[in-house]
């Protein structure tokens, strides 16, 4: 679907959520002009609740497709693929909504407090997770056989699915401490323990340790360069001393560290370039460099290609692999 067709689709949704909100141009109003983080609704049922300002817009479009058939003060009322799936109302994890209806047309299933299919299964269920499962953003490397070095492993989803491609070991890097946890749950749900190895540290080359503003999980991904040096402080160190301190011994690097692939990249090039092969997502509006730096060094040792993205898209994944 295109911007203009997107476009089109706004009155639309709005005309039809009238249906389910009761001061709809109010709500509107906070949204829009007052920018208000928390959005006051009054549903149709006659009751009040608040809802974020990152799940509101998300409300209206899920109940313009046919997806949320009802809200209360309790819960949100999802039906896909002729399923009907409750989530609370207060649950943080609400703010994902797209993403657990994309998992239930999947046929996903929740069971017993995870969510589970074929046998693999989460805590609970991120748009990385989405990412990686569904869409299969990192299917192009070849793990078969081989031990994996994956920096920003964030709740396990990525490590996991290198084991089910046949991965012998993964060697999982989380800084954010919740989603570091997180991960060791999933790890021990998956039975995956003497396969994954969790390291909590994070990637920085000029302290020796990286500040993460929340311990929100859902937006770890956001929580390192809006820190503004405020939150948590985790260990860090370089890529090579991490190597060395760990024994780490893999062949395959994925990384997805927010930034952290400039500096170990452009600081770190003679411990890149022993790996067989690299997977990366690069963050040039992060960093505020063009990822053609970044290709401009690998290519010494590296064929790469974009595998999504290009020389002047902000952010992309990248595909190296060292010649021979």
């Amino acid at each position: 679907m295109n911007k203009v067709e997107k476009l089109l689709i706004v009155p639309k949704a709005l005309f039809k959520s009238r249906k389910l909100i009761k001061n709809l141009s109010s709500s509107l109003y906070q949204y829009l002009i007052l920018r208000s983080q928390n959005i006051k609704l009054k549903l149709r049922n006659g009751e009040t609740i608040k809802v974020s300002r990152f799940l509101y817009p998300r409300i209206i479009y899920s109940y313009y497709l046919g997806y949320i058939i009802d809200i209360d003060k309790n819960e949100i009322k999802i039906k896909a693929d002729n399923k009907i799936f409750s989530m609370s109302i207060d649950d943080p994890y609400a703010n994902s909504i797209t993403v657990i209806i994309k998992f239930i047309e999947s046929n996903w299933q929740y069971k017993d407090n995870y969510w589970e299919k074929n046998g693999i299964k989460f805590k609970r269920l991120y748009s990385s997770t989405y990412d990686v499962f569904i869409r299969e953003d990192y299917k192009f490397l070849n793990v078969q056989n081989k031990s994996v070095l994956d920096i920003g492993a964030f709740v396990g989803d990525s490590p996991i699915y290198f084991i089910l491609k046949g991965a012998k070991k993964v060697y999982a890097i989380e800084p954010h401490p919740d989603a570091y946890n997180e991960m060791i749950e999933n790890i021990k749900l998956n039975n995956m323990e003497d396969r994954i190895i969790p390291i909590n540290i994070g990637i920085n080359y000029d302290k020796d340790y990286v500040v993460i503003n929340t311990k929100d999980t859902t937006h770890a991904a956001f929580s390192f360069f809006n820190s503004n040096n405020n939150g948590i402080k985790i260990p860090a160190s370089k890529l090579s001393d991490i190597i060395d301190k760990y024994n780490i011994d893999a062949q395959i690097l994925k990384m997805d560290c927010e930034g952290c692939e400039y500096d170990a990249i452009l600081k770190d090039y003679d411990t890149i370039k022993e790996f067989e092969e690299i997977g990366f997502e690069y963050h040039a509006k992060n960093t505020k460099i063009s990822v053609s730096k970044l290709l401009e060094k690998l290519s010494k040792d590296f064929e790469c290609k974009f595998i999504k993205g290009g020389v002047n898209e902000k952010i992309g994944i990248i595909h190296c692999i060292r010649r021979k």
